[in-house]
C-alpha cells in the first residue's frame, strides 16, 4: 500500500519520541557513569550538548531505517494461462505503475494451462495464479490443498468464433446450427468445456489445438468455426480476407467466473497486506478501463505490441461494450454457480464458501474513489 503523509508523520513522531526517550533515560546515565567524562569534568552544558549529539545520531539512524523499509519493494510471481487480452487489467496495472506505487514488483510466468497455473501455485513456485478458477481450485479440493479465489478478473466468456464460411452471427446457443465443427483449446480449459457444452446441446463436432497453434487452427479448412480469444480473433479477421466473426461467448453464456486470481489459504494468512495491495492495484486498473478508454487503449497497444494496433484497439472496445471486464473484483454466487455448471460439477453454498474469499475485493470496493 502507498504510505500516506499522515502515516509518514506518525512514524516520524514515534521515531523521534523513541529516540528522545532512549537518549535521556539510558544515554544520560551512561555518560554520567563513564570515567572519561568525570575526569574531563565536563560541565552540564557540555553533557547536554553531547547528549543532543547522541540523540541526533539516533534520530538519523531511525529515520534512515524507516525510509529504507518504506522504499523496499515486495516481489511476487503471478502465473497466467497465457498473455491474452482478457488479462488486460493485470498487464495494465503493471504498465501504469499501479503495483509500483504500492511497492509491489510483479513477475509474470506463463503456464499455457489452467491446471498448470494452479500447480505452480500449489508447489509454491508462484504466489498467485490467473486462469479458470473452477478447474484449478476444484482440482485442488481432490488434492486436499488450500486454494482460494480472491478476485474474478473476467466474469464473461471471452471466446470468439471466426469462420470463412457463409454462416450467420449466432446470438445464443439455441440459434447455432446443429452439426457444425468447432476447433478450440484442448482440455483442460474453459473453452474446451464450452465446446463440450455445444456438443451436448447442439451436436457440435469438436477438434482441439494447443496454445500457440491458433494460426494453424484458423487455417484448417475442415473446421466450420474456430474459437479464439482476443486479440487473436480480431487480429486474424483484420489480416485475412474472407474471415468474419460469427459468435461471442459473452452473449452465449452470460455472467460466469471465467478467469480469476487465486492463491493458497496459507499465503492469505501470511501475507494479507500484500494481497490487499495486489487487489487494490487490479481494481485501479479496472477503474481505468471503465473510466478512461483513451488511456486504456494506449496501454493496450503498448502491452500487446506484437499484434496489429487497430486489431488491439477494436478488440478492447468490443470487450468493454460486452462488459467482459467487471466493475469490481468480487465473485458472486451466480458467477461461481455458472462456472460449476460449465464443468458439470455439482456444488452448493458450502462449496462457494470453501473456495471464494471476497474479503480483499470487498475492502477494495469500499475504499476506492470513483
Amino acid at each position: 500500500m502507498t504510505p500516506s503523509l499522515t502515516a509518514i508523520r506518525r512514524d516520524l513522531i514515534v521515531a523521534f519520541g523513541a529516540a528522545f526517550g532512549l537518549t535521556f533515560t539510558v544515554g544520560w546515565q551512561i555518560i554520567e557513569k563513564v570515567e572519561f567524562f568525570k575526569v574531563a569534568k565536563m560541565s552540564n552544558y557540555g553533557l547536554s550538548g553531547l547528549a543532543s549529539l547522541v540523540m541526533c545520531s539516533i534520530l538519523a539512524g531511525v529515520f534512515f531505517t524507516i525510509m529504507q523499509a518504506r522504499g523496499k519493494e515486495t516481489g511476487i510471481t503471478i502465473c497466467v494461462f497465457d498473455k491474452v487480452l482478457p488479462y488486460l487489467p493485470l498487464y495494465l496495472a503493471i504498465e501504469a505503475g499501479f503495483f509500483k506505487k504500492r511497492r509491489i514488483k510483479v513477475t509474470i510466468v506463463v503456464a499455457y494451462g489452467d491446471k498448470k497455473s494452479w500447480k505452480m501455485v500449489s508447489e509454491e513456485r508462484a504466489d498467485f495464479g490467473l486462469s479458470d478458477p473452477v478447474v484449478s481450485l476444484y482440482e485442488d479440493e481432490r488434492q486436499k490443498n488450500d486454494g482460494r479465489l480472491v478476485a474474478t478478473l473476467v466474469n464473461k466468456s471471452t471466446m470468439c468464433g471466426i469462420t470463412r464460411k457463409r454462416l450467420p452471427y449466432y446470438h445464443d446457443i439455441v440459434s447455432i446450427a446443429r452439426g457444425l465443427s468447432f476447433s478450440g483449446y484442448e482440455e483442460p480449459s474453459t473453452t474446451n468445456r464450452a465446446l463440450l457444452k455445444l456438443k451436448k446441446e447442439r451436436g457440435a463436432k469438436i477438434k482441439t489445438y494447443k496454445p500457440g497453434q491458433e494460426e494453424s487452427a484458423a487455417k484448417d479448412p475442415s473446421t466450420d468455426i474456430v474459437i479464439l480469444t482476443e486479440p487473436f480473433a480480431t487480429d486474424w479477421v483484420d489480416k485475412n480476407e474472407g474471415y468474419h466473426r460469427v459468435l461471442d461467448g459473452a452473449q452465449l453464456f452470460g455472467e460466469i467466473a471465467w478467469s480469476g486470481l487465486y492463491c493458497t489459504q496459507t499465503y492469505i494468512q501470511n501475507n494479507p497486506k500484500i494481497i490487499q495491495g495486489v487487489i487494490d492495484s487490479l481494481q485501479e486498473a479496472l477503474d481505468c478501463i471503465h473510466d478512461d478508454h483513451i488511456r486504456t487503449l494506449s496501454y493496450a497497444i503498448k502491452i500487446y505490441r506484437e499484434f496489429n494496433k487497430t486489431a488491439v484497439s477494436s478488440a478492447v472496445i468490443s470487450m468493454i461494450r460486452q462488459n467482459i471486464f467487471p466493475d469490481n473484483l468480487l465473485t458472486t454466487k451466480l458467477e461461481w454457480s455458472q462456472a460449476l455448471d460449465m464443468w458439470e460439477l455439482k456444488g452448493d453454498d458450502l462449496l462457494f464458501d470453501r473456495f471464494v474469499n471476497n474479503d480483499f475485493a470487498g475492502r477494495s470496493v469500499k475504499h476506492r474513489r470513483r
